[in-house]
């Protein structure tokens, strides 16, 4: 033990003129085991005075200004004079004992004289008591230091004495057989209490220091270890609780709930500074004394300030701890909760205000420093040790010691504070945004609607701060009232789409959000790279048609803004449902291009032509940009990259049909339409959004008048089957079929019809191609079971589109096939080496245009066909699924509501006949109906499905 410097203490000693009487006093009525034969050693005057006086007043206060010379003549002196009178003597530990037993009573008759008690006093007199006990305190710790080495020196020729550590040990036998030793260890305790206390007193440094002392005669006191530990906790406990009271009275706390009697700088002030500043000179005390756990004293002073209920004012804080800390659901009623209500009451109506049109930093900065504080309220507390559990007994003897709960206690009731305001705040921002909007006209209409949508950006960027904040962060996600979809969602996008579809009932309007945000972002990324001259019409607008016009409004402004676009979009719909409704804004905008560029134009103005082109690959640039996402959904974004290569290749396939046209020069295109199962699909094309039916409806008209001989074919889908025409280019016909059945038109669209072969036209663009197509062949290339393609071709060749013709004999040239197609033989499996075509009336002996080139969309072919056996699997897989789907949303769109066992019997009644269902597939389909919004899953009954679409 180090020596305690002195020019602190000497202040508070007595002159040398009241210690040495004193020490005399003591002396003379000690009480001390001494040995029963010998009684109180019989000393001289000398030895009397030396180990009463001199010895003791040298242990006290130690000469600091003496030479070396002089205090080794002075050792010499006493130890020839103990020498020579004890020197000999059989009982030299009765003396020593006797020596010690003395100064350590005159040290504790001070420090009790000092040591602060529980009647009332004035704060000075109880602080310079307090100092007065410490420093005596402190002074035994030095003289119980200093004493084995003096002790060594003056009995030198002692064995059991001279050495220091026996010494030691012969030290604590004396303090241990003293009987005032439990009196003296309760005063310690009483004494490091208020040390503990008193640490935000004048002698702060002092007071700090002298804790760690007190410490080590506390040890040195305790029968054991443990013993010790236990009485450090429990002294260390009763001084920050009372500390705690003293600078958090009760009164003071619940006068910042009032309103009118506190205002908002002082909540904040106790918030970001007092707390805080009180909770680290308090850990800061604590983490210097042995044993003690700070993260217990932390959870203590948290409980103790901020956890009691504000409803009875009850202080009790043992049923704070067991019903706030392991119990979340009642933390409205703490002081933490009604304390931070009021503090974020007025950020919250500044930056979420509806007729506020920017928030000022100061507000928002203030509002997440009261966020960021919110780590020092926190109750780290662990596993109840058993020291804990009697250290708690012995100070809250009536209250079962606090089990492991909550541990960030303070970001969970900000977080309750938040929800509450944030879901006020969001439902009156709707009232008033489209609380009349069924009156408005239409221009009016759409303002509302910006507006909403400039206030929902202001406010998420605020509250997305707040998920910088790690540990604040999983406590905002998901939804109080259990939605188990929305566990990783924000709540304030939670929030945000509760409040629309329960404004209107209507999922129109979620979409209408959604689709401004898509509009606004695209705008926004485009007129960063395009001067606002070049910017095409198109962007982030609906365009002009014959039915429509409304100017372009940008309500981004910059990163920050965009990137709050985003995340506000793809949380407002499911991920597959975002992705749809991106691909049928790029639709109708990629349309629209090509109504608006005039095409007759791009052979002739280069210029035109390469500007029309670098917005085409800005396009696939803002796909990759908005659409960035896990891997699982690279497979949609490539989908719209090749809707971009579509209108791309239709502009290579204009020039280099113009280019042609100017020589003369005959050329023939294949026919070929718009990638399939890559452009929006819907199940009937009337619920297509009206800009893109428009920009639909425009293209078509375009088309077909610069091509009179074809029609523009818009493919719909109602999950199982395909509804398209095989006009070729005269026909009328309507094919309703599966995916196989599209693809077995598309493949035989590449080949001759029978009636060119025979008559033996010229045929300028394949030559492999004029004998049509093997039978085994097209079963290859369609994918489909022999049988089931035997099945498919017979009923086409009844409606007279198809022309199967047998191996032998072969038809020569010139011979016209019967008229009565009943008289065509139907395919059976031993004539799979006849060759199927489709008939002439349905073939264009014209050059047409080509969407996309072959060798492309061959590539894209892996998406709707394949030719191997794995890749057949995989489309006759999704084929299973799509039949799957229809057969789930027929069942279950009469019932309304149905179970899972019920669903799953009638899904596979309804498909018998067509392929075994297994349950993996059935689970597949539904759960893409449920990612697509189409079916609804019952929160409570998680058997039940509503129908929803």
């Amino acid at each position: 033990m180090a020596f305690l410097p002195l020019a602190t203490g000497t202040a508070c000693r007595e002159n040398d003129s009241g210690v040495i009487p004193r020490l005399r006093e003591v002396y003379e009525t000690l009480e001390y085991p001494f040995n029963e034969e010998k009684g109180r050693p019989q000393l001289s005057d000398s030895l009397q005075e030396l180990f009463t006086v001199t010895l003791n007043t040298e242990l006290l206060c130690p000469s600091r200004d003496e030479t070396l010379s002089s205090l080794r003549r002075k050792c010499l002196l006493w130890y020839r004079e103990v020498y020579h009178n004890l020197c000999g003597e059989q009982n030299l530990r009765n003396v020593v004992g006797y020596w010690v037993a003395g100064i350590v009573e005159y040290e504790f008759s001070k420090i009790e004289n000092f040591a602060p008690s529980a009647e009332e006093k004035s704060k000075y007199v109880w602080e310079n008591d307090m100092i007065r006990a410490l420093f005596h305190a402190m002074e035994l710790r030095d003289v119980l230091a200093r004493f084995p080495q003096l002790v060594a020196f003056l009995f030198a020729w002692e064995a059991d004495l001279r050495d220091p550590q026996k010494s030691n040990v012969f030290l604590r036998s004396i303090i241990a057989s003293c009987p005032k030793t439990n009196h003296r260890l309760q005063l310690l305790k009483r004494l490091l209490a208020s040390a503990v206390r008193g640490c935000a007193c004048g002698h702060r440094e002092y007071v700090r220091d002298s804790c760690a002392g007190i410490c080590q005669l506390i040890q040195l006191y305790s029968p054991s270890t443990r013993s010790a530990e236990e009485q450090i906790d429990e002294a260390v406990v009763w001084g920050v609780l009372a500390r705690s009271r003293i600078c958090f009275k009760r009164e003071t706390l619940v006068l910042l709930l009032d309103q009118i009697k506190s205002d908002s700088l002082a909540r904040l002030r106790f918030v970001l500074e007092e707390w805080p500043q009180y909770c680290q000179r308090e850990l800061d005390v604590v983490r210097e004394l042995p044993t003690v756990g700070e993260a217990w004293i932390k959870g203590l002073l948290t409980m103790h300030v901020y956890l009691w209920d504000t409803r009875d004012g009850c202080h009790t804080l043992g049923r704070v701890a067991n019903e706030a800390i392991n119990s979340t659901s009642d933390l409205s009623h703490t002081f933490l909760f009604q304390l931070l209500l009021l503090i974020l009451k007025q950020p919250f109506s500044d930056f979420l205000d509806v007729k506020v049109s920017t928030h000022a930093n100061g507000t928002v900065e203030t509002f997440l420093l009261v966020a960021r504080s919110m780590a020092y309220i926190e109750i780290p507390l662990l596993q109840p040790t058993p020291r804990m559990v009697r250290c708690w007994g012995c100070i809250f003897p009536s209250i079962p010691v606090p089990e492991c709960g909550t541990r960030d206690v303070g970001f969970v009731v900000f977080a309750k504070v938040v929800r509450r305001l944030l879901e006020k705040h969001i439902e009156s921002a709707f009232g008033y945004f489209l609380g009349r909007i069924d009156e408005f006209d239409e221009e009016q209409r759409q303002n509302s609607w910006r507006n909403l949508v400039v206030y929902l950006l202001r406010s998420e960027q605020v509250l997305w701060r707040l998920c910088e904040i790690p540990a604040l962060k999983s406590h905002l996600l998901g939804s109080e009232r259990g939605a188990s979809s929305n566990n990783n969602m924000f709540c304030f996008y939670i929030y945000v789409r509760e409040a629309l579809l329960s404004h209107r009932q209507r999922q129109e309007d979620v979409d209408t959000l959604v689709n401004i945000l898509l509009d606004s972002a695209h705008t926004y990324l485009l007129q960063a790279d395009i001067p606002p001259e070049t910017l095409p019409q198109s962007a982030g607008s609906v365009p002009d048609t014959e039915e429509s016009s409304t100017k372009v409004v940008q309500l981004l402004s910059n990163e920050g803004d965009l990137d709050s676009a985003l995340r506000l979009a793809q949380n407002l719909v499911s991920r597959g449902r975002f992705l749809s409704l991106y691909k049928a804004r790029l639709a109708h905008r990629l349309l629209h291009m090509i109504t608006t560029a005039r095409l007759q134009n791009f052979g002739i103005d280069v210029a035109f032509g390469k500007q029309w082109c670098k917005k085409l690959g800005l396009e696939k640039a803002l796909c990759v940009r908005l659409l960035s996402g896990p891997s699982d959904e690279q497979g949609a974004i490539q989908h719209m990259i090749r809707m971009c290569c579509d209108v791309e290749a239709m502009f290579d396939g204009q020039v280099l049909l113009h280019k042609n046209e100017c020589t003369n020069e005959r050329v023939k295109l294949n026919v070929e339409m718009i990638s399939p199962f890559v452009w929006p699909t819907f199940p009937v094309l009337e619920v297509v959004n009206r800009p893109l039916r428009q920009a639909m409806s425009v293209f078509s008209r375009l088309y077909e008048k610069h091509h009179c001989s074809r029609r523009v074919i818009w493919l719909r889908t109602s999950f199982e089957t395909f509804t398209f025409n095989v006009a070729y280019p005269s026909g009328d016909k309507v094919v309703t079929g599966p995916l196989e059945l599209y693809t077995l038109f598309e493949v035989l669209s590449e080949k001759k019809s029978v009636e060119t072969v025979r008559i033996g036209e010229e045929d300028t663009s394949s030559g492999a191609c004029c004998s049509g197509l093997a039978w085994g062949e097209l079963a290859k290339k369609v994918g489909r079971q022999f049988a089931l393609l035997q099945h498919d071709v017979h009923r086409l060749v009844r409606r007279g589109l198809i022309v199967f013709v047998p191996p032998l004999p072969w038809p020569e040239p010139g011979q016209i096939p019967p008229a009565d197609v009943s008289e065509i033989p139907v395919p059976q499996p031993d004539s799979a080496t006849g060759r199927v075509f489709l008939n002439a009336a349905f073939v264009s002996r014209r050059s047409h245009y080509c969407f996309l080139p072959t060798h492309t969309r061959k590539w894209n072919r892996a998406v709707t066909i394949a030719g191997q056996g794995d890749d057949v699997s995989g489309v006759l897989r999704s084929s299973h699924i799509w039949v799957t789907q229809a057969a789930i949303m027929s069942q279950l769109k009469p019932r309304g509501c149905c179970c899972y066992s019920e669903l799953l019997s009638l899904t596979r009644e309804s498909i018998r006949g067509k392929f075994q269902l297994r349950d993996t597939e059935f689970k597949m389909a539904l759960e893409q109906l449920i990612e697509k919004e189409y079916v609804e899953r019952s929160s409570d009954q998680k058997q039940f499905f509503f129908y929803k679409a």
